[in-house]
């Protein structure tokens, strides 16, 4: 009897195993087949440009569920704050927050300006703005020079060390003050200048000490495992803000970090939509205005080398109310680029909305 009864078990076991087999195996294939790595090759031409497009790209199929976010201020709190940058809460600060409208601190329980010695840290509420300095310094940004993970010139830290160095600071950003969700994006070295000067070959070939780079170090946000673009307008009109992204930027030489640089807001949970618009459509809308983009190339011959689902911020507020640049909408896009655009006339991006196909600034 007892050997009839495991026996009986057993098929029922088995049975049930052979009901859930097809249904797990059908999971995985969803969880495998809605994003793949392929390499577009294509050229669109129009009367004005010519676009070569030859980029690694992960391709989401219809149907993805995505979700939309809102932002906000981000939130913090003081003493934390004077900690995580004048490393203890108890730290004797001079607090500079101004509280009037002419300073634009409508938020002074948001706003954070505190001051010590050559430390001064600074979060903007008005622009979202993260602006830490830890040395003196005079650099001058000159981003068409940079590279990627080349060693600067006069300089010990290797690109890896000014990483681990930056990582560190991010961590502690998270795990003091609670502001999260970076990725690494990219280690840019900067080229060795002559202070307040252009550099030339000559400055760059010099084997002079005191001609020296540095590195930037960058971070890009991060929502749900996509990242957000922060490519910047070279211009704006009435109607537009002069929106910056979330990004950190990092600036490190020898010294350690003389210098953080950023955007950060809080994201929430709005609601979810389906991608509707695949890579294949997107490219027929890039095709179809792509003589109309915001960020228009000098040249009219122009390789699309980056090519991703990002989130885009998009504006929602008129460009009078003083939460334009905080209260936004972060949308998934496709982003079609030459580079990423720092205010930078000669590089072309566009964004196409993945939900409604809508062109977006």
């Amino acid at each position: 009897m007892m050997t009839t009864i495991k026996r009986t078990l057993a098929l029922l076991l088995a049975f049930a195993v052979t009901l859930l087999a097809p249904a797990s195996a059908a999971t995985a294939a969803a969880e495998t087949t809605e994003k793949s790595a392929i390499h577009v090759e294509q050229t669109l031409q129009s009367p004005f440009l010519k676009l070569d497009l030859n980029a690694d790209v992960t391709v989401y199929e219809k149907g993805t569920p995505l979700t939309i976010y809102t932002t906000d201020y981000a939130r913090s709190d003081s003493a934390k704050w004077i900690e995580m940058f004048f490393g203890s809460a108890d730290a004797d600060v001079q607090d500079l927050v101004q509280v009037d409208e002419k300073n634009r601190s409508y938020y002074p329980d948001i706003e954070r300006t505190y001051e010590k010695g050559d430390v001064f840290a600074h979060y903007t509420a008005y622009e979202t703005r993260l602006y830490v300095t830890y040395e003196e310094f005079e650099i001058t940004r000159w981003w068409s020079y940079a590279q990627i993970d080349e060693q600067a010139q006069g300089l010990h830290t290797t690109p890896q060390q000014a990483k681990d160095i930056a990582w560190d600071w991010v961590n502690r950003l998270d795990e003091i003050i609670g502001w999260d969700g970076f990725k690494l994006s990219a280690c840019y070295t900067m080229p060795a200048v002559i202070f307040g000067m252009m550099p030339d070959a000559q400055v760059e070939e010099s084997e002079d000490e005191s001609l020296l780079g540095y590195y930037v170090v960058e971070f890009d946000r991060v929502l749900s495992g996509i990242p957000v673009a922060h490519d910047e307008p070279p211009y704006t009109d009435d109607t537009k803000t002069d929106m910056r992204s979330d990004v950190i930027q990092i600036y490190i030489d020898d010294r350690g970090i003389f210098l953080v640089e950023g955007q950060y807001r809080s994201f929430l949970e709005a609601k979810n939509e389906q991608l509707l618009i695949s890579l294949d459509d997107a490219i027929g809308i890039l095709r179809d205005h792509m003589d109309y983009v915001m960020f228009y190339p000098e040249e009219p011959n122009c390789e699309i080398d980056e090519m991703s689902l990002c989130y885009r911020l998009v504006q929602t507020l008129d460009t009078s109310d003083k939460d334009v640049n905080a209260r936004m909408e972060a949308r998934p896009a496709w982003r079609f680029a030459s580079g990423v655009n720092r205010h930078m006339t000669d590089v072309f991006v566009m964004f196409i909305d993945a939900v409604t196909g809508e062109v977006l600034p």
